[in-house]
């Protein structure tokens, strides 16, 4: 695996830094998740415990309290062996703990350190805290979501927290790969929530500087450069199923409008694209009425048939069931229950399989022994409750 032999300290919690060491660590890399001996992630709640499984599998734990000055001994100790320094944290958190860059660095000039903070690291608000789903917000992301009679909607996942943290894992790699070439780059890497939601949607602020108009929220289809496009979207079946389907260009519409039950849309004034979007509203009146007399199995089979793109719109448990899908899931078992977890988008790359969920300083001894701790001092250690084994 590309990352082997590489020792990640993980000082992070909630999603973003998380999920940057749990991609390090499919990758191969030893993630080491340093978190305090009695609090722990808070992900670790039972209420959000599902998620703290997705972040943190094939991670090690040490339960350790920093605050003292024989916990950062022990940090201080396991930087001089480390490759690599991710953290989340607030930045006042950050100078209190003396966990910053510069710090670090020179307990170890050559670990690649990685801060995930909320805003642009270099503007007046680099200190102002920030959750994802405010970068969805303030990045005017929300704004586009939804339908165009609703409120904004945030993502159904945390998008601006995973975005960040894959910037994050290809910066990581990025500088792995320059320093191997002898390449001189900066070890430093600053990530914002608000950056990397803002460079995934640079599609609509290209639009929105050419055209000096807002885009308006699409539901579930659409683009942003078109005010409508009316076969490019969902719609419910007479069974109260929902279908997308995604006809677009002039080719699929032609093969849209072979499909006997859609042969009424095939008219020369509907054979261009600009056409269909100047009668939007008459076009998608038409195929929601034909489709909400069709079961969804009758239409499926019929789009399918047709060779244009669609796709039923699935319930994670249909998604779990869905044939097509079947190859992206691997099974593991936890809590002696059977769970679903996807699996590593990337093909042909070797990777690790992650199915072990570390418990809080599970590998605090491991570690601590590592280090050049002896037994005595680590039960001292213990004691003082500066470390949780």
């Amino acid at each position: 695996m590309i990352l082997s032999g590489i020792t990640v300290i993980e000082f992070s919690n909630i999603v973003a830094g998380p999920f940057v060491g749990e991609l390090l660590a499919t990758l191969g890399a030893e993630v080491i998740k340093i978190e305090h001996p009695i609090r722990g992630d808070p992900m670790r709640n039972k209420l959000v415990f599902s998620d703290f499984i997705a972040l943190n599998r094939g991670k090690k734990s040490l339960a350790l309290d920093i605050s003292h000055p024989e916990g950062y001994d022990v940090l201080s100790r396991l930087v001089r062996r480390s490759d690599v320094f991710v953290e989340n944290m607030s930045a006042e958190a950050v100078r209190k703990l003396k966990i910053d860059y510069d710090t670090i660095s020179k307990i170890n000039p050559d670990i690649i350190y990685v801060s995930i903070k909320g805003y642009h690291p270099e503007s007046k608000f680099a200190d102002k805290p920030l959750y994802g789903v405010g970068a969805e917000f303030l990045s005017g992301l929300a704004q586009i979501t939804g339908f165009e009679s609703g409120p904004p909607v945030r993502s159904g996942i945390a998008l601006a927290d995973i975005l960040c943290a894959l910037y994050a894992t290809l910066g990581i790699v990025s500088v792995k790969y320059a320093i191997q070439k002898g390449l001189n780059v900066s070890r430093y890497l600053r990530l914002s929530l608000i950056a990397a939601n803002l460079h995934a949607m640079t599609g609509y602020f290209i639009n929105y500087s050419l055209t000096n108009k807002l885009p308006k929220r699409t539901g579930s289809g659409k683009f942003p450069s078109l005010t409508s496009c009316p076969s490019y979207d969902c719609f419910r079946t007479k069974d109260d199923k929902w279908i997308w389907i995604g006809v677009f260009g002039d080719e699929h519409w032609k093969l849209l409008v072979k499909i006997p039950e859609f042969k009424c849309l095939d008219k020369h004034e509907y054979s261009r694209l600009e056409d269909r979007i100047t009668h939007s509203d008459k076009i998608r009146h038409v195929l929601e009425n034909i489709i909400s007399n069709m079961d969804s199995s009758e239409l499926l089979k019929k789009l399918e048939a047709s060779g244009i793109p669609y796709t039923p719109v699935n319930t994670i448990a249909d998604a779990i069931n869905y044939e097509p899908l079947a190859p992206n899931f691997s099974i593991i078992k936890y809590d002696n229950k059977y769970c679903y977890i996807p699996n590593f988008p990337i093909f042909g790359l070797p990777v690790k399989e992650l199915t072990e969920v570390p418990e809080l300083g599970s590998n605090t001894r491991e570690i601590l022994l590592r280090l050049g701790f002896s037994e005595s001092e680590i039960e001292s250690l213990i004691k003082k409750g500066i470390v949780k084994c």
